[in-house]
């Protein structure tokens, strides 16, 4: 009883030992292959079965050490009391039937046997909890380094395609933006977020600092002499020869010229032909002396919500009509001018999955169009410099063609009209704005449901007996401005640059910036062990365990030695008990079920030199 009690306490102290050797650690991937079974087992597998057999083993030796002492107080109580047959076969079988220990005579009889036997049944609970301890977990660990991340570098030559005028002097003269300039801000332009950006890590993060171009638009203040000659422009545009309006727009944007800010500039009087707006950058400046806000690059958008269509009469006499006037009404007209910023970008990336947390900070300087660079050497400032003296390079140059090149790709995205013409035509487009979240603004939120006179849809939705079937409403009630959409899909196509890598900086070019310092977090599965809760398990299996061989070694004391249920055993001490009345021949067979006489026998022992015995009468045994 001691040995099988100490040696469960060893298999505990075992189960703790194993499962603390693999705490922290990843769970080992190693497969061993039974070719022949054609099954396999894995090393994990392995350490949870030693995990379940080591509380398997606690268990089966408290419970040997239980019934041990569950035995040794039951031959103490048929030693020293006299007890029917049934009694004291109920109590040799406490801990193999467990309907037993509900039999409320035997706790009369002995508590000292059922007591341990309550806890055998109940010992098996311990073998439930402690396996559990060790499970896996998800954890992180963070480690910071230096490394390259995905930039922008606006001292690339590849944002601007400059080609090169021969003459006594070569001028290297602005064009169009790089193709990967025009895929990179027409994609990100037109799903309104930040392209994805390419990390190395799934899960890191990082911050980066650099200055970079930046929108920031102002509306036209409608008494002011600009918004007046723009909406006098627009009204040009709209009339015919005979004073019919025959386009009416909705939106439009265009970029000044060299000589008018205007959306319609060119204007031939003799048959009132207006041409659209088509150029996407401007208005050009020199370069030589500082950017303002004359010269710097900008876009001009308008909202017109009162765009109508049918031949509608705008002008009498001379003097616009008020219908054609109401085209005009609530028109908004904003300004978008190009400033340098320093921008402040935190990238984040969970499971690879890319969340930018992006900021700018202070309008530093206007940007203009430069149109051309000029002479043998135009990106040096010294180019005639001394021996020995560095020559000095022209970055401002560079970065300024740079950021015209997102200026121009941009502006190709939403310079163009949307327009109806004057006999129900349909809605006319030059503009890539309606592929943009910008057509969700609370400005141009008309043209998603904006219908000719009549169609098919506003007949249904006049008669429904036309068809049964209910089509989408467009939402009318958007609050989003669409200044801020504007200023925000420039930077949102600023930073999709970054996942171009034509436009990653050189690491071997002397403007190249430093490594940025990444934080990784990888997460990895490991064991986890909680072995507070399995001493807590043990604990208590062991501690009632312990005060379960009380009343054992207490009974091998009174008992004067130990005794079990050996066969052996019963046929020594059969021959010195006392039965109430003989066995007849027919019971001698000791077939089960044994016959109610045979169970109302009562059995004594005779009194010794190791204890004595009371005898209890039938009926105290009966209650």
């Amino acid at each position: 009883m001691l040995f099988t009690f100490i040696f469960a306490i060893a298999l505990a102290a075992s189960h703790h030992v194993f499962y603390k050797s693999l705490d922290g650690k990843p769970p080992p991937k190693t497969t061993y292959e039974f070719g022949g079974l054609h099954a396999s087992l894995s090393r994990q597998q392995i350490n949870l079965a030693t995990g379940a057999a080591l509380a398997f083993l606690v268990k089966a030796f408290l419970q040997i050490a239980i019934a041990k002492s569950a035995e040794q107080s039951m031959w103490s109580s048929i030693r020293t009391q006299t007890l029917k047959l049934e009694t004291i076969d109920r109590l040799s079988t406490t801990t193999s039937i467990f309907w037993n220990v509900f039999d409320v005579r035997l706790w009369r009889t002995n508590f000292a046997t059922m007591m341990p036997a309550v806890v055998y049944w109940l010992l098996p609970i311990a073998s439930f909890i402690t396996p559990a301890t060790l499970t896996v977990e998800w954890v992180e660990v963070r480690s910071t380094f230096v490394d390259r991340v995905p930039r922008i570098d606006f001292t690339s030559l590849n944002f601007a395609n400059l080609p090169v005028m021969q003459g006594t002097s070569p001028v290297y003269s602005y064009k169009i933006p790089q193709l990967s300039v025009l895929q990179t801000v027409a994609a990100g332009t037109i799903g309104g977020n930040i392209l994805p950006i390419p990390s190395q890590h799934p899960n890191s993060t990082w911050q980066l600092e650099f200055t970079g171009p930046v929108l920031s638009c102002e509306s036209i203040d409608e008494g002011s002499a600009q918004y007046r000659d723009i909406s006098q422009n627009i009204l040009n545009s709209m009339i015919d020869i005979d004073g019919v309006c025959q386009t009416s727009y909705g939106y439009i944007s265009w970029v000044p010229g060299i000589t008018s800010s205007l959306p319609f500039p060119n204007v031939t009087s003799a048959n009132y032909t207006y041409e659209p707006p088509s150029q996407t950058l401007g208005p050009p400046f020199d370069g030589v002396t500082a950017a303002s806000a004359n010269n710097t690059m900008c876009l001009y958008v308008a909202s017109l919500p009162g765009m109508a269509a049918g031949g509608i009469t705008c002008q009498e006499n001379g003097t616009w009509t008020q219908r054609a006037l109401d085209m005009l009404f609530n028109m908004t007209v904003e300004k978008c001018s190009m400033y340098n910023t320093s921008y402040t970008a935190n990238f984040t990336y969970v499971d690879g999955i890319q969340s930018i947390n992006l900021t700018t900070q202070g309008l530093y300087n206007y940007v203009g169009y430069i149109s051309s660079a000029e002479g043998a050497y135009p990106l040096m400032i010294e180019p005639t410099a001394a021996v020995g003296i560095p020559t000095a390079y022209n970055v401002q140059l560079v970065q300024n063609f740079a950021y015209q090149a997102i200026m121009d790709a941009f502006g190709r995205m939403l310079v163009g009209t949307v327009s109806v013409s004057a006999y129900d035509g349909p809605q006319t487009i030059t503009t890539q704005m309606t592929n943009t979240p910008l057509l969700e603004t609370e400005e141009f939120n008309f043209l998603q449901g904006f219908n000719v006179t009549s169609s098919l849809q506003t007949a249904v939705d006049s008669e429904p007996r036309l068809w049964n079937g209910l089509s989408v409403k467009y939402p009318s009630n958007s609050t989003i401005s669409m200044t801020s959409v504007i200023e925000e899909l420039f930077k949102n196509a600023t930073i999709s640059l970054m996942s171009s890598p034509q436009l990653q900086p050189n690491y071997s070019s002397p403007y190249a910036p430093p490594d940025t310092s990444i934080t990784i977090t990888p997460y990895f599965i490991i064991y986890s062990y909680a072995a507070t809760l399995l001493w807590v398990a043990y604990g208590i299996a062991l501690g009632v365990t312990m005060l379960s061989m009380i009343p054992g070694l207490v009974s091998v004391k009174s008992n004067g030695g130990s005794y079990t249920t050996n066969f052996s055993t019963i046929i020594r001490v059969a021959h010195s008990i006392n039965l109430s009345a003989p066995l007849q021949p027919e019971h001698t067979e000791g077939k089960e079920p044994a016959s109610r006489d045979v169970k109302n026998l009562f059995v004594s022992f005779p009194v010794g030199n190791n204890g004595y015995y009371k005898r209890v009468t039938p009926d105290g045994l009966e209650e």
